[in-house]
């Protein structure tokens, strides 16, 4: 991520004021300090969309989106970090800052640029040798699948001629040198030296970003029997599989609910073919963090529908948990007889496929169903051990969730409920008795700290740190901000330390600078908090119940983590399990006197 001058930022902001920024998307209107208006994030009737002018932010309390000039860009245009910065920069008329603009950087810029018209050039080479009579053959087999010419200009599909020479002799000819041809994946190095075309006899998958540029290619025999099936550019100095998602770009400008995620090129084409235009494909099976993140952009719900054999469904329940570390809601499509999304959509159209919908499962009964393929459910002993293992997924979710899920799984596995409730740990708890553990069912309601959710109490820290400068000081010499137990949640550590620097340099933070400096998503909470205003004897008092709260809450999660591994412990690890547990309920009795 490039790291802008904090003065330089500043001038940006001085020159961008969020307000007329804003105002170019949706109509704002004044009501006392803020401005208000109808979300462009969600559908409202009601304006809950508010900007203050006087910390330059924005924040809306029905979606809970929020941040600086920077977030709202980011999220209006879907665009990443630094072409954020880049628009609104291009908006004031201002130039990128020398100090990121080194000879170094600049060349590195014009390499790209140069790879960019490369892939440009070569991606029109192939469309038009694709839709010309010496792309018959393609076109034949495009429509085998199901795939029309108007369809075929919409992806710019295309296709690569057999022979060895063709792509790299158009590419010389539109003045690309062979070292350029190479670094953007087009050509193939022999050990003389001698370039041949990556790409012969293929079908072209054209990989464009949401800034409309073509970034690399993704190839298909036409032969049945030539391994690979598909080849695709490896990393470039413009592409990276991790961080880019197939066909994201014809979903930017749209406001969309949702987001299907296939499979392939096909899948992702059929579906758009057939009128279910939101479908993407994450360039492999193995989705990324960084892909996640870029998908968050577009949409919070996720349907995952990937094939249904092992590897397909082992790739499923990968993309879940990487999806909901992202906080983005996730169901898993299922589709009937084992076809994949070309097939079925094909066989019964797009209306039966978007049905599939509202069937869909949600992770935790994806999850649960996946366990139960690694054992023989007619076998008691099996169902037993599903079972203790599908109760440690249970467990971990909240009250109300994990009644219906112990409910599910009783009736999967054949076991008495009261027994399932036992094993997933419904409320169960650890006390100390005579300076024993006691391990019992426990209905009685965890103390209000107990219940606060992370999220809003390190934001509240956040909002008294950024408030005042004595809290700042007092909560970087504390052992707990110190040894890194207090902020565990996204960037919320990296924005108190900025805050905390910039009063150790004698200015006060400007928060909505430090909020354009950070990649990271920043947490709604946080924007929220930010927008309330204390005195300092109450940011103190705040601050120091906010450390107590965040202190306790880290040795309730370890407290979890040892009951946990109690569940599965052996006679000989039991009891020194047993005396941490004890160790830490002390600790927590202690803070709750505090």
């Amino acid at each position: 991520m490039p790291v802008f001058p904090d003065a330089w930022l500043n001038e940006l902001k001085n020159k961008t004021d969020i307000v007329s920024l804003v105002s170019e998307y949706i109509p704002l209107k004044q009501k006392g300090k803020r401005f208000w208006g109808c979300c462009p994030f969600h559908t409202e009737k009601t304006p809950s969309f508010s900007v203050s002018p006087d910390n330059q932010m924005f924040y809306c309390f029905g979606c809970h989106a929020g941040g600086s000039m920077v977030q709202f860009v980011m999220q209006i245009e879907r665009l990443q970090y630094g072409e954020a910065i880049s628009f609104l920069a291009k908006r004031a008329n201002m130039e990128l800052p020398s100090e990121i603009d080194s000879d170094k950087l600049r060349e590195a810029r014009a390499k790209k640029e140069r790879l960019y018209s490369v892939c440009k050039d070569a991606a029109l080479f192939y469309h038009r040798y694709l839709m010309s009579s010496n792309g018959y053959k393609a076109r034949e087999y495009l429509k085998q699948r199901g795939i029309s010419d108007r369809v075929c200009k919409r992806f710019g599909l295309g296709y690569a001629p057999a022979g060895f020479e063709n792509t790299i002799s158009y590419l010389k000819k539109k003045g690309h040198s062979e070292q350029d041809i190479y670094e953007a994946g087009l050509a193939v190095k022999r050990k003389d030296g001698s370039l041949y075309d990556a790409y012969r006899d293929r079908i072209i998958f054209p990989i464009i970003s949401t800034m409309s540029k073509v970034l690399g290619f993704g190839a298909r025999t036409l032969n049945e029997d030539e391994k690979p099936k598909y080849i695709n550019t490896g990393d470039t100095p413009i592409y990276q599989k991790r961080e880019n998602i197939y066909a994201l770009n014809l979903i930017k400008g749209k406001q969309i609910k949702d987001i299907i995620l296939v499979e392939g090129y096909i899948d992702v084409i059929s579906l758009h073919a057939h009128g279910v235009e939101n479908a993407v494909a994450s360039l492999g099976t193995a989705l990324t963090d960084r892909q996640a993140r870029l998908l968050k952009r577009f949409a919070e719900l996720m349907y995952i529908c990937y094939d249904g054999d092992d590897a397909g469904q082992n790739a499923t329940a990968r993309a879940i948990d990487i999806l909901t570390r992202e906080n983005i809601e996730v169901k898993v499509i299922v589709i009937p007889g084992g076809l994949d999304p070309d097939d079925y959509v094909k066989e019964h159209g797009a209306e039966a496929f978007l049905a599939l919908k509202d069937s869909a499962l949600t992770f935790t009964t994806f999850r649960l169903d996946y366990l139960s393929k690694k054992f023989d459910l007619s076998n008691i002993d099996d169902r037993e051990k599903y079972a203790k293992q599908a109760c440690r997924i249970i467990a971990a979710l909240d009250p109300v969730e994990r009644t219906r899920y112990m409910e599910y799984l009783s009736k999967k596995t054949g076991i008495a409920i009261n027994v399932i409730r036992e094993q997933c740990g419904a409320g169960e708890s650890v006390h100390l008795e005579n300076n024993a553990v006691v391990i019992r069912n426990n209905s009685e309601k965890q103390a209000d700290y107990e219940s606060d959710a992370r999220g809003n109490v390190e934001a509240t820290l956040l909002a008294c740190i950024a408030g005042s400068r004595e809290v700042a000081r007092r909560v970087s010499k504390d052992k707990r901000y110190v040894d890194s137990t207090i902020f565990t949640i996204g960037g919320n550590r990296t924005i108190a330390s900025q805050i905390i620097a910039s009063y150790n340099v004698g200015r006060p933070p400007d928060v909505a600078i430090i909020l354009s400096n950070t990649e990271q998503a920043v947490d709604s909470s946080v924007i929220r908090a930010m927008q309330e205003q204390m005195d300092e004897a109450e940011a103190m008092t705040t601050a120091e119940n906010c450390m107590l709260k965040l202190q306790t809450m880290g040795l309730l999660e370890k407290k979890q983590r040892l009951m946990e591994k109690l569940k599965d412990a052996d006679d000989e690890t039991k009891p020194k399990l047993l005396i941490k547990i004890s160790e830490v309920i002390r600790a927590i009795d202690e803070l709750r006197k505090a």
